[in-house]
This record gives structure tokens, sequence and C-alpha cells, in this order.
């Protein structure tokens, strides 16, 4: 029997399950059988002993258990405390290793920092837009209710079917409206323009909103007899201009000539006009009138419904109003969709998922780039990994050796990516285009720290595994045996990373090309205006100014404004040029019966001063455009002139002089249409869209109480603007007065999105180009340093410059060939996905593709330069002593 096991236990190395089972079976029938021993020298019988003994020690069995369990506890504890030893040992030698050569652990920490801090920042911008939740209650239950015209195109609705919406429609919890516009506020200092929601009290409890401070609007506050009027306070404008003060609630402030009483501050999320700085209740009439459509609706589903039972329920709601209200509703329609889909929309989506694998093809790129840099130095450690291994390091020992040092390039990366991330996520908040919603919620939050973490986790595997397999892809002994004369290994390797650094390069540079040709085309688009040398402004009136005095107002504002020196003209429309605004109806033939066509052609319809058309310069085609004499002498009119645009005219009467001509506005409409001019076509609301058909009336039609003025110049605007802001002061004083801008600013904006993707997309292919630059040259150095002795030789032997010139840059040519090939085909799949964004650009347009390949072939030729003159310095005596 083996008396020994308790020192075998105390002295023994890790060992497996079978042979720490077997120990514990030992040592329990040692103790046993020293029992059992002891019994019999007290005279007891061999059997009963044996008895008395298993009495006493219980449960064997369950003895066993217990010890196994405790021995493979220990076992685990001894096997993790080796690993983190292990590690430790391997991080300090990485990290003396990484001292010793500074120049590589810096480049190779920038270029991991890129990648990795670059990636994170887009992330973060999909993380805000795209995946973070809205912050309501339950967003998953909200949605957007439209309207859908006959043209099949989504629209807002009136206040009437508004109010119908919500009686008729059950499977709703809730159902709100709301609208933008502007209020002035006056009697507190300078007047000031406040961008106010009108809501019903429905809105903010359908999306879970509750004031900070006070209350919310209450039922008989949005109704037409409400006794006073009460106003919300947004809480960024109560804290900017308030100074949030606790007070507020009950005091009054003056907005539009008119008191309101302030019941409560509340959050505005920026998903929902969160810039606005006030709430008022939105009076919906339900007398008004059905076909003016301008109400825009949410709703809470029902608990238990869905999205499908909603759509069911307004479909046939829609139906039911249709056949009671046929001149307003006949032919028009309801579609409802998440929230969250309709404030993102497709096209931003589309964008910020692009630059999301624009991001990626760059963090790629930088893995590969820092593969690249590791095996190069891994080339130069293969007699240090050969003596590890002699000394009795195995392959797995070194291959995890290897990847702790990429992981602690990694980390280092990683660390100094979050900080540029810190940096760079602000600016994006605040720079970005103001068309992507909720990018001013762009943050580090914990998803993005998750995100960084796991591209820290997968960049350390992929810029350590090809180095790793690359060092024990072969005899560790060789290169103890070929001694000082080993030759450097790896090239096949490398020459593959190079290429597939090149291919990343053309993806990158494609699909930025294909973005700038885009945003050229998009710049170098005709409006149908002229814009240089316009200002604008918008003048809003108090909501109390007499309907029937606004047009003399505005009349009155452009005779001044026209007789200012330096000015050439001016007019005034009510939609704001390039704003992205507009405003929609239909339209059929006036030969047809209104009640009953089914033809009717959506429009664009725009009310305008006399004066609008040659301040911006749109020419009259036919007739003639609208002037003083088109103005009504009557409200509502009985004959109404129309000036129509050239597509309008093809589309309604082609091959026809329509001067003269009448259109039935809408179904229901009693005013006769008479057109007194075709204009030339204009893109006022986007420049990437077609010119809609559009109709323009005397703005005595309809006087809006804000209106935009146009103003052309002859002098400098910022000489002119002064005086013009002085005739608006001299005829309102109350009103406020926004900055006078030239109309250029609104071109600017209007291409702001596309702008800002093109220069991301541009810094990441300038940053892929970079590094693919880097690539090229660090193996055309390499390659030029292993054949050093060869160009010698052959220099020796009579070898022009010229023709070992010719030979570095044929090998490194070969490789470009390579990876412009392999990359020309991944850009033709990949920018296929693009098309959306793109305008009057194909995907495959040859004059991007040339250009690329232009300029990667001229990088690589400069970074082959270097290593190229460096190969015709070779010094032939040198070499041959050596030989």
């Amino acid at each position: 029997m083996n008396r020994i096991p308790g020192i075998r236990r105390v002295f023994r190395m890790p060992f497996r399950g079978a042979a720490v089972y077997r120990e514990i079976d030992e040592e329990l029938n040692y103790h046993l059988e020293r029992r059992i021993d002891e019994l019999k020298a007290d005279g007891m019988d061999p059997g009963v002993a044996r008895d008395r003994a298993l009495v006493e020690f219980g449960d064997l069995a369950a003895i066993k258990r217990a010890c196994r369990a405790i021995g493979r506890g220990r076992e685990r504890r001894v096997r993790l405390a080796e690993v983190l030893d292990t590690i430790l040992q391997d991080v300090g030698f990485a990290t003396r290793q990484y001292r010793r050569s500074p120049g590589f652990t810096l480049v190779a920490t920038l270029t991991l920092a890129l990648g990795i801090g670059a990636t994170t920042i887009i992330f973060s911008v999909v993380n805000s837009v795209l995946l973070r939740p809205l912050p309501f209650d339950e967003p998953d239950r909200l949605v957007r209710i439209w309207a859908v015209t006959p043209t099949g195109r989504q629209f807002s609705t009136s206040e009437p079917n508004y109010l119908d919406w919500r009686e008729m429609s059950p499977v709703f919890e809730a159902m709100g409206a709301f609208t933008e516009g502007t209020l002035n506020l006056t009697g507190a200092g300078e007047p000031k323009e406040l961008r106010s929601l009108f809501a019903s009290h429905t809105l903010l409890p359908a999306l879970g909103i509750t004031p900070t401070l006070g209350r919310g609007i209450l039922p008989e506050e949005d109704r037409p007899e409400r006794d006073q009027a009460v106003v919300l306070l947004g809480r960024r404008f109560w804290e900017r201009e308030l100074g949030a003060d606790p007070e507020i609630v009950g005091r009054t402030l003056t907005l539009n000539d008119r008191p309101f009483t302030v019941i409560g501050v509340t959050p505005l999320p920026a998903v929902l006009r969160g810039n606005r700085d006030v709430v008022v209740p939105l009076v919906a009439d339900p007398n008004g009138q059905r076909g003016n459509r301008f109400v825009k609706v949410v709703a809470r589903l029902a608990a238990g419904a869905s999205l499908e039972q909603a759509r069911d329920v307004m479909g046939r709601t829609a139906q039911l109003l249709a056949d009671e209200y046929p001149e307003a509703n006949e032919g028009w329609g309801v579609r409802v969709d998440p929230l969250s889909e309709v404030l993102v929309g497709q096209d931003v989506s589309r964008a910020v998922l692009a630059l999301f694998g624009a991001v990626g093809f760059l963090l790629v790129l930088a893995c590969v780039n820092v593969s690249n840099l590791l095996i190069a130095r891994g080339t130069a450690r293969r007699r240090e990994i050969a003596l590890r291994a002699a000394l009795g390091a195995n392959r797995d020992r070194i291959v995890r050796q290897l990847l702790v040092e990429s992981a602690i390039l990694a980390v280092l990366g990683a660390a100094a990516g979050m900080l540029l991330t810190a940096w760079a996520v602000p600016i994006i908040s605040v720079l970005g285009p103001g068309d992507i919603p909720r990018l001013d919620e762009v943050s580090i939050d914990r998803s993005v720290l998750m995100f960084a973490l796991a591209v820290t986790v997968v960049t350390a595997l992929i810029s350590g595994l090809s180095p790793a397999l690359q060092a024990i892809g072969r005899d560790l002994h060789d290169p103890l045996r070929e001694g000082g004369r080993a030759l450097a290994s790896g090239s096949r390797l490398r020459d593959m990373l190079v290429v597939a650094e090149l291919a990343l390069a053309v993806v990158l540079l494609a699909g930025a090309g294909l973005m700038m040709q885009s945003l050229l085309r998009l710049k170098a688009v005709d409006p149908g205006f002229e814009l240089d040398r316009v200002l604008s402004v918008r003048v809003t009136l108090p909501g109390s100014y007499p309907i029937e005095q606004r047009a003399d107002f505005f009349e009155t504002l452009q005779e001044r404004v026209d007789a200012l020196p330096g000015v050439a003209r001016s007019g005034a429309t009510f939609v704001e040029p390039l704003s992205g605004d507009d405003a929609t109806g239909v339209v059929a033939h006036g030969d047809e019966d209104p009640a009953t066509s089914n033809e009717f052609v959506e429009v664009q319809f725009r009310f305008v001063t006399p004066g609008f058309f040659e301040t911006m310069q749109i020419p009259a085609l036919a007739g003639r455009a609208i002037t003083a004499i088109d103005r009504p002498t009557t409200l509502p009119p009985d004959v109404i002139s129309f000036a129509i645009s050239e597509t309008l005219a093809k589309r309604v009467w082609p091959n026809e002089d329509p001067v003269g001509k009448r259109l039935h506005f809408g179904r229901g409409s009693e005013a006769e249409f008479v057109v007194v001019g075709v204009v030339g076509d204009i893109r006022d609301k986007y420049l990437d869209a077609e010119p809609p058909p559009m109709l323009y009336g005397h703005y005595a039609v309809q006087p809006m109480r804000s209106m935009i003025l146009l103003v052309r110049t002859a002098t400098s605007g910022e000489i002119i603007a002064p005086s013009i802001r002085d005739e608006i002061r001299q005829l309102a004083p109350n009103i406020p007065i926004p900055d006078i801008r030239p109309l250029e600013d609104h071109r600017s904006e209007a291409v702001a999105a596309p702008r800002f993707l093109v220069r991301l997309f541009g810094l990441f292919a300038a940053l892929g180009l970079v590094m693919a630059a880097m690539g090229v040259y660090g193996i055309m150095t390499f390659h030029v340093s292993r054949r050093s002795r060869e160009i010698g030789i052959r220099m020796a032997l009579g070898a022009q410059s010229g023709s070992i010139l010719r030979l570095v840059l044929r090998q490194s040519l070969m490789r470009a060939g390579l990876g412009l090939t392999v990359g020309l085909a991944g850009a033709m799949a990949v920018t296929r996905l693009m098309g959306s964004l793109l305008f009057e650009t194909a995907p495959g347009d040859p004059t991007t593709y040339l250009g690329v390949v232009s300029v990667l072939v001229a990088v690589v030729l400069a970074a082959t330069l270097v290593p190229a003159v460096r190969a015709i310095g070779v010094d032939k005596k040198v070499v041959l002593a050596a030989e």
C-alpha cells in the first residue's frame, strides 16, 4: 500500500482529472486502512473493524465526490494563476520590446487609433440615429399617420379630418396633432421670433412626455371656445432665456400681441422638433376646411393592437370620410408608419450605413497595415523565436506571445482612438447637417464603449493572427541551423497583404470619388432662378394683424425697399427657397367636372408679390407673370389669375397654348382659375428633384402673415441689409427681424448633407490611401534590402541604373496591378449599393474609376521611388567584398 500520498499531493504539478481522482481514491483508502489497523490493534475482529471504520467515515462515495470537487477547483485556480502569470510575463516582455522600438510602436498605434477611432465615431452616429430607441415611453407603439394624395404622395391632413380620425379609430390609445410655426415675443426688450410647436392637448400624453414643471395642455384649452391662451415653455428656452426661473408658472408672455399664461415647462426631444422654443395649443376647428391640409398626426397604438390592424382601421376610416365629404376627400387615403422609420427616413439610413461601411473598410485596412508591420518585425525576430523554441517553448506558447503583443498594440490604438472619439463626437453633433435627425444626441454611451471594446478585440485578432501564423508556419529551428545567413521570409504573405491594402484603398477611393462627382453635379444644378446678389429675410406679422391689411403692408414694404439706393428689385413669397418646405395641392383641366374628375395633377403652389419673378429672374415663356393687375378686388375672389410653370403647361395642355385656359383647384372650389402666363421651371424645394408643376398666384388671394422678402441688390448685401432692416422696423416696430442672409447661403444649406458625406468619405479615402502607400513603401523596402546582394552583383557585372530601376518598378507595379484589379471588381460591386445616394452619377462612372486608377498608380510610384533610388545606390564593392 502507498503510505505517502499526502507528500505527493503537496509537491505534485497540476494534473488533469484522472490523475487527481486516482490520488484522492488512494488517500481515502490510506486513511480507511489506517483506521482499520487501529481497530484491529484494539482486538476487534477484522471484518467488524472494517464495518466500524466504514461507519465512522460515513458516505465514502459522497466524500470522494466532495474531494474531487475540491481538487478540480484547486486545479482550475492553479491553472488560471499560471495562465495569468504567463500573460503578465508576455505583457512585460512585449512592453520592453515596444520601448526599444518607439518608431514602430508609434506608427502601429497611430494606424490602429485612426481605424478604431473613426469606426467608433461613425458607430456613435449610427447608434444615435438608427439604433437607440426614441426617447419616449414604449416607442415601438408610436406611429405617424399620413393623408395620401390621389397621386399616392403622403401628406398632412386637415383639422376636421384629424378630429374625425381621433373619434373613429379605437385601435389607438391616444392620437395627437401638431404643426410648426413662429410667434413674436414682445414686451420683454427687443422683439424675438420664437420657434413654436402648435400641439393638441393629446400630443404630449400620446408621446409619453410629462412636463418637468407645471402641467400640460388641458382638453378645454385647445378648443375654439377656450377662455384664455396658454403656453408651455421648452426646457432649453426656459433655461437659456429665462434663467430656469422656478416661479415662471402663472406668469404672462406677450406672443403675437396677445397675453399667454405660462402653464409649465416641458422637454422637447430632438426627434419632435426639439429646437422649438414654446408649445401652444393647436386649436383644431371641426368646421374648418377639409381641403386645408397642414396638420401632422402622431398616435400611440392601443395595448395589444398591431400596425396591420391600425392600417386596416384607418383605411376604412378614410373611405367613410371620402363617402361623407367627397368634395375634399374623394380619392384620398391614409397611411400608417412606425414613427422611428419616419423620423429617420430611408435616405438618411442609407447615408449613415454607407458611412459605417466605408469606415469598416478603413478599419480592415488599418489592421492589414499593422499585420504587415508585425510580419516585417517578425522576420527580424526569427532567431529570437527559434531560441525560444530551442529553450522549450512550444508553438502555442509562441502564438500566445505574438497575440499578446498585437493585443497591446490594439489596446494602445483603442485608447488613442477613444481620445479621438471624445474630441470628434461633440464637433459632429454641432457641425453636422441639420437634416440628419437626432444628430445632436450623438454621445459616448455604454453601447459605444462596448462596441469599442469589441472592435479592439477583433482588431487584436485580425492584426495579430497573420504574423502568428507566419511565425509558426515553418520549422522553428531553421534560423539556428541557417546561422547568420538566414534569409528573410514571409514575403509572399506580405505581398498578399499589400495587394489587399491596395484593393481596399480602391474601394474607398471609388466611393469618395463617386460622392464627389455627385456633389459637384448637384452644386452645378440650375435651380431656374438666380441666387447671386439676392438677400432674403423672413418678415412675420403678429397674429392680431388684420388679414385685410396684410397685403397693403407687404406692398408698402416692397415699394420702400425698391426705393433704397443699391436695390435693383424686390419681391416676396411665402415659401422660403431651397428650404425643403412646400405647399401642395391638386388641379384639374378646366373642361372637366371637378366633382368627378380623376385626372388631378399634383402641383406646388406659391402666392407671390409682383416683382418676385423679376427679383428671381424667372423668365416668362408665354403670356405674362403675376403683376399688380392680378390682385383680386374681393375676398374671396371670383376669378383668380395664375401663372403656371412650363412643366405644368406640358402636363395639362401638351402642344397647346395654355394662356387664357381655365383650371380647377381641387374639388369643391367655386372660384374660376385663369392662366395668364407660363414661366420657367424652378427647383425651389430640393436641388436633386425634377422641377415640379408649379402654380403662382397673387399674394393678396391668400394673405399670409409670414413672407420671405427677397431683395436683388446692385451693390454689396452687407451695405444694403441695415437699410432694409430700418424700413421693416419703421413699418412694424414690434416685430422681430431675423438675420438678413444672402440667398446663396440657402444653396449651401441645401447641399449640406451630401457635402458632409463627401468630407467624411474623402477623409476615410485619404487615410486609406496613406496606409496603402505605407504598405507599398514597406514591402518595397523589404524586397530591396533582401535583394541588395543580387542588385550589387548585377551592377558589378555591368547592369545600368535604368535597368535596375525598371526591375524594382516592375515588381511594384505588378502588385499594384493585381490590387487594382481586385479593388476595381470589389468597388463595382460595393458602389452599386450607393446608387440612391448619388445624383446624376452612375455607380460605374468611368471618369471616377479612371481618376482612382491614376491616383493609386501615382501613389504606388511615389512610394516605390525611395526604395528604388536606394537600390541604385548599392555599393557594388561592398557587396562583392561581402561575397
